[in-house]
């Protein structure tokens, strides 16, 4: 009998479910796998084996770390954020301080190395150094520190103490004598102190980026901690601060007057029956104040404003006039013998806004440290006031820059705020006598029959959308094509999918995102005939892979288009993926999945599960870098790796 052999032609379909591999019927069948792991289906159709991750760095402390992508326009930046630090890392190196002192004397004592400098001014103890050695140097002798990441525990004159990445004393076997390195330089490396901690926080943490004149920033977001801003100039130097919102945004106005003891600088503000907690230090305040109401019975000298039916009007009664405004109400004309004599004038901008920070508080008052000043002619009433949005506890957690403006949201549920135009800092909802204009600032409250947070922004051809446990939304301008105003701006829910809170990613001209259970990944785009947005689950036949709940998802365009998703146990999956067609009854080209194990696993657990991963160009210009960082099964021992790219023939 002749034999039969069965020949697979790609591998494009990637690993299905036994749940799905009786679909014969289905076009992507003869392209499927029963298992693929640590290896992946390249665009071109065959399968490889994947390339090993090359270790970079232990974790600062060694401890479980949030890692996230910063592009400049000089370079790429991994930044790594572990308990109230962070560190930057260009390709699979720290960046440095300027400090980087000569070593002229060293000794082992204890298992700690004792390093004599030039200078020891700089440092503290718990800073990150490493040792640079000349090539004369023998090998024997820098071999237990080359490349190795060391704390410094004890400073004395000009002498370092270091132990090993997290302080303790080396391992018995490191072993240095005498003076071995003392023809080596010392590098610091640089950190910055930052307000996060708990490994919770650290993994919610999210990044919007920017480019402006000069400097390339980002801000980091944290629903726990004020935003900060991460910034690069275009001559290299790096800061890290807190962002300052000017003025706003604010929540609506609050319902009772006030008064106040001063009108510029640090002044305390009375409301009527408003408290204040600790709470509110530090948040933002707008207070309006507006001339006092007319009095029949009072004489205005020329110059003087008061308020009547809603309006203001100005005192110009002047010279032998300037008694006949007594009982004569604003807008009407005073008589003179035979004269009409007008002696009030409009006078719309007497009202004024005036914003700033609460500094303290005591339960009924607090204290406001003016960014502009009140007007004093208005006297000590504040006839309304408005609170920020942003309060302890309650900051945004998601961003994009789109339009032309900064938009926040996260912090309150079903509300989104846009700063004013081309004014990323500001959020001035009015000027200061109350007019608005379509430059000023914007905010928006999702007419929905939930209450949910808004969990991911991205800024798309038609508007920006928005993402919540419950759907998906759209933030468009009012009229087609217009850009957007305070006046004009809609908020329509164009699906009902459900989102998770895991920063979405685009992928060529789709974007990817987590449905809110994590079981599934969402392709979505709009069609391109209706232009009516659709989701198509891209791991369909795989959801045995995604079990364990997707947290995480970025994307790599080199050497293959990847959609990474790392799941909430640290294991790390991929899915190399394609989409040409606008047509949203068209599938992919192709969407394989596969399953990636970092350091094996022993007794069924992952020896090195993954705790957060970003993907950054690499610096040959040719590929893109998976970063990720692991630790051990007890969230000890941190580590960043990156996944080296595929071997390709020459």
């Amino acid at each position: 009998m002749a034999r039969s052999a069965y020949h697979q032609s790609a591998f494009l379909g990637g690993e299905w479910s036994p749940l799905s591999q009786g679909r014969s019927d289905d076009p992507a069948y003869k392209q499927a796998m029963n298992v693929c792991v640590n290896g992946l289906p390249t665009e071109e159709g065959a399968w490889t084996r994947r390339s090993g991750f090359e270790f970079v760095a232990p974790t600062r402390n060694r401890l479980v770390a949030k890692l996230l992508p910063f592009c400049s326009s000089a370079t790429s930046y991994l930044l790594e954020l572990t308990d109230l630090q962070l560190r930057v890392f260009a390709g699979t190196s720290p960046l440095f301080t300027i400090n980087h002192p000569p070593v002229s004397a060293s000794s082992l004592s204890g298992q700690f190395l004792t390093l004599t400098v030039t200078s020891a001014t700089g440092f503290v103890v718990g800073d990150d150094v490493m040792l640079w050695a000349p090539s004369t140097l023998d090998y024997a002798a820098i071999c237990p520190f080359r490349n190795r990441v060391m704390q410094v525990t004890a400073i004395s004159g000009s002498d370092i103490t270091v132990g090993d990445e997290t302080g303790a004393a080396f391992g018995a076997g490191v072993a240095s004598s005498a003076n071995a390195l003392a023809t080596c330089v010392l590098y610091q490396i640089m950190r910055m102190t930052t307000p996060w901690t708990g490994t919770t926080t650290l993994a919610d943490l999210r990044i919007v980026q920017a480019v402006d004149v000069g400097v390339t920033d980002a801000i980091i977001l944290s629903a726990s901690a004020q935003p900060y801003q991460f910034a690069v100039t275009d001559a290299g130097a790096l800061s890290l601060a807190t962002l300052v919102l000017e003025d706003g945004p604010y929540l609506d106005p609050q319902p009772d007057t006030g008064t106040v003891n001063a009108f510029t600088g640090s002044i305390t503000f009375t409301p009527a029956s408003s408290t204040f907690s600790a709470t509110d230090v530090g948040r933002g305040i707008r207070l309006y104040s507006q001339p006092p109401a007319w009095n029949s019975g009072t004489t205005y000298a020329y110059g003087d404003t008061v308020t009547y039916q809603s309006e203001f009007w100005q005192s110009i009664a002047t010279g032998s006039y300037a008694t006949l405004n007594v009982g004569v109400p604003p807008g009407t004309m005073a008589t003179s013998g035979t004269q009409q004599v007008m002696v009030w004038a409009p006078a719309p901008n007497a009202g004024v806004w005036a914003w700033g920070y609460i500094t303290a508080q005591a339960t009924t008052t607090c204290t406001v440290a003016l960014s502009t000043d009140m007007e004093s002619t208005n006297g000590t009433t504040v006839t309304t006031w408005r609170l920020g949005v942003y309060t302890s506890g309650q900051y945004p957690t998601c961003g994009v820059y789109h339009g032309g403006r900064l938009w926040l949201a996260g912090a309150v549920e079903n509300r989104v705020d846009g700063s004013s135009a081309n004014d990323f800092n500001n959020f001035s909802p009015t000027d200061p006598v109350g007019t608005v204009t379509d430059a000023h600032a914007i905010s928006r409250v999702l007419n929905s029959e939930e209450m949910n947070k808004i969990l991911w922004l991205k800024s798309d051809r038609q508007g920006i959308l928005m993402g919540t446990i419950s759907g998906e939304w759209l933030l468009s301008a009012s009229t087609l094509n217009d850009p957007f105003t305070p006046t004009s701006v809609s908020a329509d829910k164009v699906t009902k999918y459900g989102c998770a809170f895991a920063e979405p990613v685009r992928v060529g001209m789709v974007l990817v995102f987590v449905q809110r259970y994590g079981q599934r990944v969402i392709e979505y785009l709009a069609d391109a005939f209706s232009g009516k947005y659709t989701g198509r689950h891209l791991n369909e036949h795989t959801k045995h892979i995604t079990a364990a709940g997707v947290t995480e998802i970025c994307y790599q365009e080199e050497k293959a288009p990847i959609v990474w998703a790392r799941m909430g146990n640290g294991t790390l999956a991929g899915c190399t993926y394609r989409r040409v067609s606008r047509f949203v009854t068209e599938a992919p080209v192709f969407e394989g999945w596969h399953r990636q194990v970092i350091g094996g696993s022993y007794a069924g657990a992952l020896v090195r599960p993954v705790s957060s991963m970003a993907v950054l160009p690499n610096d040959d210009g040719l590929s893109d870098l998976l970063y990720v960082a692991t630790s051990d099964t007890s969230l000890a021992n941190g580590s960043i790796e990156v996944l080296r790219p595929l071997f390709e023939d020459a």
